[in-house]
């Protein structure tokens, strides 16, 4: 399977996690730009968040308090991580060595106690902007499961999936009346075959 026959995949709500995301990665491979990371910041489902501080090795109520913001998605409490000025704060720039990305997010995440070091940190994520330079996934091997299954180049359609096999709760009607507006204002594709729901 080629890029062009994924350009837009057959996704329906049927499809399996594996094929989303190999769909996911041959996409974003394609990609020459930063969108994902600078347009918005993923929803951390349950585990996540532990898995990342982790991989990170600093304290769960660490990165809950200085990396991540509270948010309410689909009606129930989430954590989404942080811009770091202008991009998520778990990526960076494409020059910066495997083995120094963690210590990078990892002052990041620290960084709002030193006025300085944040003022540095601010000059350094412009000169990115301006060099216009390619913004990488700092956690690689833990990355959110909405980072792993979502291309922004296919119309919504693996943003439906994501969202109606992880976000909607088909035992709360509140949530697929959610997700149903969502489609209507385009913010999300319509997926055939639906088994969860009769949207």
């Amino acid at each position: 399977m080629n890029f062009r026959q994924l350009v837009e995949p057959n996704i329906t709500t049927n499809t399996d996690l594996e094929t989303i995301i190999a769909y996911s990665n041959l996409g974003c491979k394609q990609c020459k730009t930063s969108t994902c990371c600078e347009s918005s910041t993923p929803v951390l489902l349950e585990g996540e968040a532990e898995r990342i501080a982790d991989y990170l090795s600093i304290p769960f109520d660490d990165l809950v308090s200085k990396g991540l913001l509270p948010t309410e998605v689909y009606f129930k409490n989430r954590f989404k991580p942080k811009k770091y000025n202008f991009y998520c704060i778990f990526g960076v720039g494409s020059w910066i060595k495997k083995e120094k990305q963690i210590e990078e997010i990892r002052s990041r995440i620290y960084v709002s106690a030193n006025s300085f070091l944040r003022l540095w940190k601010a000059l350094e994520r412009f000169t990115e902007a301006v060099t216009d330079v390619k913004i990488l996934c700092g956690i690689q091997e833990v990355k959110p499961l909405e980072c792993k299954t979502i291309y922004c180049g296919d119309g919504g359609k693996s943003a439906s999936w994501f969202t109606l096999n992880y976000l909607v709760d088909p035992d709360d009607p509140r949530t697929v009346e959610l997700y149903e507006k969502e489609i209507k204002s385009g913010h999300l594709a319509r997926l055939k075959t639906t088994h969860r729901s009769s949207l």
